[in-house]
């Protein structure tokens, strides 16, 4: 599995719960415990003011743009994801793209498979989190569709050599799922 998060999310995308209220307390076999440890929000607590005490107040807050969590996001749907372009930079994360598994950490790649053929954006690792950024190349508003892809970077020998540790722990050998996704930037 993968755990995946991004900005720009929660707004004209009803099929993605902005909140993390949704089921956020079971672990999802997808997700890493990075995202739900001990079955705990990511978030924490909500924080509220010394002046409000109704608790139906602080929902009605409308959230600042945060990061979401798409741990239990089916990757089959394209993630649709909104920027206004005179906001965005080669700074800005789209996606933070980070394998469940610990035997893929720092062994996994993530590739822009289609959708980038005028090279607005990219995909750069660091400490083993591959994060999708817009490049340096302003792009124009309108609609990208890109598909993003894994592949291990295990070597043959590297290989065997986790399939031998499986075969003695379920666990520590498991490679998992290579990732498939769509997603779609929205520029206006």
């Amino acid at each position: 599995g993968h755990c995946v998060s991004g900005m720009g999310m929660g707004r004209g995308n009803p099929e993605l719960p902005a909140s993390a209220e949704m089921d956020d307390n079971s672990l999802s076999p997808e997700a890493c415990y990075e995202c739900k440890i001990n079955g705990y929000p990511k978030r924490g607590r909500k924080r509220r003011s010394a002046n409000e005490t109704d608790a139906s107040n602080i929902e009605e807050q409308p959230e600042i743009e945060a990061n979401v969590s798409l741990a239990s996001w089916d990757v089959e749907k394209t993630a649709v994801f909104a920027f206004n372009i005179s906001h965005i930079n080669n700074k800005v994360r789209i996606l933070e793209l980070l394998p469940a598994l610990t035997t893929l950490t720092n062994h996994n790649r993530y590739l822009i498979e289609s959708g980038n053929e005028n090279g607005f954006f990219k995909i750069n690792q660091k400490e083993g989190i591959s994060y999708l950024h817009f490049t340096k190349k302003k792009p124009v508003v309108g609609t990208y569709s890109l598909q993003i892809s894994s592949s291990p970077l295990y070597k043959k020998k590297e290989l065997n050599q986790l399939e031998d540790k499986y075969d003695k722990d379920y666990l520590s050998g498991e490679l998992g799922d290579n990732l498939k996704m769509k997603i779609q930037i929205l520029l206006h």
